[in-house]
């Protein structure tokens, strides 16, 4: 059978283009990195790529969100510790008020010592993290917790009794705020009233109620441990998820570069053997047409 020359033509034609479209795949996957980079080049090994870029994702979001609740808790620890040690240094003064051998100028001086101590608390208590929330107010991170109105001069609590949670595993959240609310509020009575109930009762030289306050300070003081104890759970769970995710996220990361990395030195080979290919069937059907119908690729 005899074949025309435009119908020679026609079958180079389609030849090259065959050649060019092979040739832009391996292009990409030289210069992606990647053997696979449509459904089409792999349809199983994309899928699974897919699945797995879908799993990097997410615990990558997982660790992002481990870091955010790790530096709120770091902060929380960090002001509840100082807490620990005002309310330790507020207990030696109400210790030595309740000795009975200081005189109503001693005492006077004691509750104004205990009353800066009081202040320095309530502004513990309503520390905020870096990006300006509110640490101790549950999940009301734009009040602030502590609340003294002077038309009474009473204290109060203006968070509530919850926690943000924050998702850090599949299935897996941690509270990564805390509230005061079974801290040093309990019922109608709380830490920052009755210590202002002492320095009233010690600047008039009555030290009537400071022995009877020891016992009180102890329980704030034991309820302020827990909390702290709390945080430091919470915060060991999340340095053992964060190794998890890191280790399943390498171990991911290199399965998908198993399976997409596209091999330099025989892709390379590849991409030369067709730009070969191109540049002869180039030459022959110039040959049959009697001009050029291509640049030379560069």
């Amino acid at each position: 059978m005899r074949v025309s020359s435009s119908q020679m033509t026609r079958l180079m034609l389609n030849s090259m283009q065959d050649q060019y479209s092979k040739y832009y795949d391996i292009e990409t996957q030289l210069s992606t990195g990647s053997s696979i980079n449509v459904p089409s080049d792999n349809p199983i090994g994309y899928s699974r790529v897919s699945n797995l870029t879908t799993q990097q994702n997410n615990l990558n979001q997982y660790l992002d969100n481990i870091d955010t609740a790790s530096s709120q808790l770091d902060a929380s620890e960090t002001q509840m510790s100082s807490m620990t040690d005002v309310i330790g240094s507020i207990r030696d003064l109400v210790v030595q008020a309740a000795n009975g051998t200081y005189d109503s100028d001693d005492l006077a001086d004691i509750g104004t010592q205990v009353q800066s101590l009081l202040d320095t608390l309530v502004s513990l208590s309503n520390a905020t993290d870096s990006s300006g929330n509110y640490l101790f107010s549950g999940s009301q991170s734009d009040t602030e917790p502590v609340v003294y109105d002077e038309s009474t001069g009473t204290y109060s609590y203006a968070g509530d009794d919850y926690q943000r949670e924050i998702s850090v595993g599949d299935g897996v959240t941690v509270a990564s705020t805390d509230n005061l609310s079974g801290v040093f509020f309990s019922g109608s009575s709380n830490i920052f009233n009755d210590l202002s109930d002492l320095v009233t009762s010690l600047s008039s030289g009555d030290n009537s109620t400071a022995s009877s306050m020891l016992d009180t300070i102890d329980g704030y003081s034991s309820n302020l441990s827990s909390a702290i104890a709390s945080i430091g759970a919470r915060s060991n769970q999340l340095d053992t998820l964060s190794d998890a995710h890191t280790e399943t996220l390498t171990y991911s990361e290199n399965l998908s570069n198993s399976i997409s990395e596209a091999d330099y030195a025989e892709t390379t080979v590849s991409s030369e053997e067709i730009l070969t290919t191109l540049q002869v069937t180039q030459q022959v059907l110039s040959n049959i047409m009697g001009l050029s119908l291509f640049n030379e690729i560069d």
